[in-house]
């Protein structure tokens, strides 16, 4: 994926969260961890939505993706600590 398709999954998946659709913004998230985007967007609003949501099983995958996509990039301490 190109980094403008992450940037639009992420815009898109804000949109649809505030319109109420939350699986769709769950499915454009899921992509951009899926191919592990560098950015902590996805991950935080997953990780969100998630515990919310009690499905804490998927909460720690998604934790666990991030400390592993993330922890290299010394801007993105959030996951990291």
């Amino acid at each position: 994926m190109t980094l403008d398709e992450f940037v639009n999954n992420n815009l898109m998946g804000k949109h649809l969260e505030s319109i109420g659709d939350v699986e769709g913004a769950i499915n454009l998230y899921e992509k951009n961890v899926a191919f592990e985007f560098d950015g902590s967007h996805p991950y935080t609003r997953l990780c969100i939505i998630y515990r919310k949501r009690k499905q804490y099983d998927e909460e720690i995958r998604v934790a666990n993706a991030a400390v592993k996509n993330l922890c290299q990039n010394s801007k993105k301490p959030y996951f990291r600590e």
